[in-house]
This record gives C-alpha cells, structure tokens and sequence, in this order.
C-alpha cells in the first residue's frame, strides 16, 4: 500500500497526532468524503502530508520502538514502516471502543469502553484484561493512560473512575469527584495529574488526591502534557498552564500564531509542543508558536 499525497481540504479534521521532530510527525484524519467509519492514517514530513485511507475509525498514534504505531477503535494496530502500512495486530476480544494507548518505558497500554486494558512490550503479545466497574453500571470506560514506570501506570474515564496498575493487577483508586475524567498525565516523580469535565483537575499519585484551584474555565479539559518542566492543560479553545496558584492561561508573543482551537496536547521531549485542534495543528518551539497545518 503506498502512501498518497494528501490535500489540505476543508472536509478532513484531525483526530490525534504524535511529533517525530520540528515540523513533522504522525497524524490520524478523518474526511467526510470517506464517510463515518473510515479514517486516514497520515505522515507529515518536509515534503507534504501523505496517508493510508484504512476502512475504520482511527484513535491514537505513538512511536514504539522508533516505529509510527497507529490504534483503531475496533483494535487493528498498524505499523508505518517508511515506506508502507503494516497491519500488525488484531486485538481479540474488543467489546467497545478503544480509546487511548499510550508507549513508553518499552511497553504499549491501550485502554477503552467498558474497563478494556490491552497491554503489549512487543507488538505481537498482548495481555487483555477488563475490569469490571466499582457499581452496577450500564455505560462505563476509560478515556486515557500513562505509565510512572514499566510496571506502574494510571487509567482515568467516565464518573470519576480511575484505575492503577501496581504488582502486575489493576486496582480503583478512590477520586474526589464522579465527574468524567477525560486525561490522566504521569511524571517521572510519580506526581499525577488528571483533568475532565467542569474544568476540573486534580493532583496526586496512589490513594492521596486533591483538587487543584480552578477560577478560569468551567469548560471541559481534554489535553494535558508536561513541556519544560511545567504542566500544560487545554480546552477546545484554549492552552493553559497549571501552576499552585490555580489554572493561567498561557501568553502570546507578537511573533506567534496564535491556535484558535486546542482538543489534545502533544510533546516531543522538551523539543517542541504540539497543539492539536479539530482543523488546525501548531507548534511550539520554547520560543514562538507557528501553524503546521489548517484545513479549512
């Protein structure tokens, strides 16, 4: 399967993206043209943006392994080897839609509708495993992981429900709030934050949360990232920056374009920062915000 060279049309939005380096990176797509369960899965380099059209909803991409690693809903995982699209896993037994996955510390984790945890340190086994809710629930699941080491890591999703891997198992942790919990962002200290809806935020690790002041925004938080040792939050409008005197939002230079729209926060190291709307992606280089892209 080539890669075909992809125009910036109105009728394409983004759904998540990844940055490999300044100016270039991993994108998912979806075009109206294509209809509602198709997705395209894109490479932005200094040549253009290229993709693969594949026939399903696309979730999440990372780099695994220093290979593209691309997620579907209904659990293919395809892998970009440079030159073509590889499909390299069906997961067994999803029952509803996957959410998020998430590479590091050499191990993959996806999570998703109703509880459903894969996990994977080399593409080709996977562990699955779904936790079953904390009450009798008809509608639950998990929006977002993230990893504090290869064998701890934090699950959050919908009323307030937030899971934690610790010793090989996955236990609740007990959260000040029922409110759907839409990111959780783990640092290398073992400090967690997690945002969601209402604005809300909290910050702690293990069964110690506090709720984090929030006088800017009642909007709901979908981004979070750790860029130059501070800690970014978004809305569908706006970045923020988190600070112990609550929620800031962040300044513009005259030199920058300024996003008009922010759904999800990417970082590559303290390199660049990602800034992904639903038409728009920008960048941030520690110095001036720039657009990569806009369909519109």
């Amino acid at each position: 399967m080539k890669a075909k060279r992809i125009n910036l049309s109105p009728d394409l939005s983004i759904v998540s993206g990844c940055p490999s380096a300044p100016g270039e990176g991993l994108l998912i797509l979806h075009s109206e043209s294509l209809g509602e369960d198709h997705s395209i899965l894109a490479i932005l380099d200094p040549d253009g943006l290229y993709g693969f059209p594949i026939p399903d909803l696309g979730t999440e991409v990372v780099i695994f392994d220093n290979k593209p690693i691309y997620l579907s809903q209904n659990g293919q995982v395809w892998c970009y080897n440079g030159f073509d699209l590889v499909l390299m896993a069906i997961l067994d037994d999803v029952e509803a839609p996957l959410r998020d996955m998430k590479s590091k510390y050499g191990r993959l984790v996806v999570v998703g509708a109703l509880n459903q945890v894969f996990e994977s340190n080399d593409l080709n086994t996977w562990k699955c495993q779904a936790v079953a809710p904390r009450t009798s629930q008809v509608l639950y699941g998990l929006e977002s992981v993230d990893m504090v080491s290869s064998s701890e890591a934090y699950a959050v999703g919908w009323n307030g429900e937030c899971l934690k891997r610790e010793k090989g198992e996955w236990r609740y942790i007990e959260m000040p709030t029922n409110l759907d919990l839409h990111k959780v962002l783990c640092l290398e200290n073992g400090l967690v934050f997690v945002c969601g809806d209402e604005g809300i935020i909290l910050k702690g690790s293990n069964d110690t949360w506090r709720l984090m002041t929030n006088e800017v925004t009642s909007e709901k938080l979908w981004g979070m990232a750790f860029y130059r040792n501070k800690v970014f939050v978004s809305d569908m409008y706006r970045i923020y920056e988190i600070s112990e005197n609550g929620l800031q939002e962040i300044e513009y230079s005259g030199q920058d374009d300024i996003p008009p729209a922010s759904y999800r926060l990417r970082t590559l190291g303290d390199l660049i920062l990602w800034s992904i709307g639903e038409k728009h992606l920008y960048e941030f280089d520690g110095s001036r915000w720039k657009c990569l892209l806009a369909f519109e």
